[in-house]
């Protein structure tokens, strides 16, 4: 895998371009942005849902910076496709991508994307050596605080219709998901504004459920506000 741009790059363009409200988020001041998205410990659930094997390869998280499965610091670019809308159309989009020298794809997802069509695109963006940013984009989440929404996404979506097929091996070392685009409340901007810590809270119980299915690739949250 070669990947050429990098992850901070990528994440801050979306914290600064993406967020509610059109501010800069809680990644404005860095010292108000140091509570860390990290949950306790999880084990195993017991369920005997797909779930990727232990041995399989993710990219991996070192500070600011995002590794390959070689170990190597990953540097991304690439393009969006609004899959969702319009998948059979939108799917030779990605042999495009690649045509100009991009390394990932922002795959975005809609609540009726069937996981026939999530598995198709990801086997193409795999097969060419890309990195998948999975995004699921939906009006209840969008710029809202619903932690029931936030909730039926994760386990309903992303652990139930589409596990099966973000679960498989062949996908882990490509792969990235950013469950919930722009969720959380437009007027949290630091960590002393009402509304913070249930901000903070909502993603770290959505982190601890990917957590126990055994996921274990990059989680991608945007900011609030």
């Amino acid at each position: 895998m070669k990947q050429k741009l990098s992850y901070f790059a990528l994440l801050m363009g979306a914290l600064l371009l993406q967020a509610c409200g059109g501010g800069g988020g809680l990644a404005g001041n860095a010292k108000d942005s140091t509570d860390p998205l990290i949950p306790l410990p999880v084990v195993d659930d017991g369920s005997d849902r797909p779930r990727p094997s232990d041995s399989a390869l993710v990219i991996k998280s070192d500070g600011w910076q995002l590794k390959d499965v070689q170990g190597k610091v990953v540097y991304l670019r690439g393009a969006n496709i609004e899959f969702g809308a319009k998948p059979f159309d939108r799917f030779k989009n990605i042999t495009a991508i690649r045509d100009v020298r991009s390394n990932v794809v922002r795959l975005q997802l809609s609540k009726t994307t069937k996981k026939e069509e999530l598995e198709g695109a990801l086997v193409e963006i795999s097969d060419k050596g890309m990195v998948a940013l999975l995004t699921l984009v939906d009006s209840t989440l969008t710029c809202k605080d619903d932690t029931d929404a936030l909730d039926g996404a994760v386990n309903k979506l992303w652990l139930d219709t589409w596990l099966s097929v973000i679960a498989q091996d062949r996908f882990q070392p490509h792969l990235m998901i950013n469950y919930a685009h722009q969720w959380g409340p437009k007027s949290v901007f630091t960590e002393n504004t009402v509304g913070y810590g249930d901000y903070i809270e909502a993603h770290k119980l959505a982190i601890r459920q990917f957590r126990k299915a055994g996921l274990r690739v990059p989680l991608v949250i945007d900011a609030s506000g």
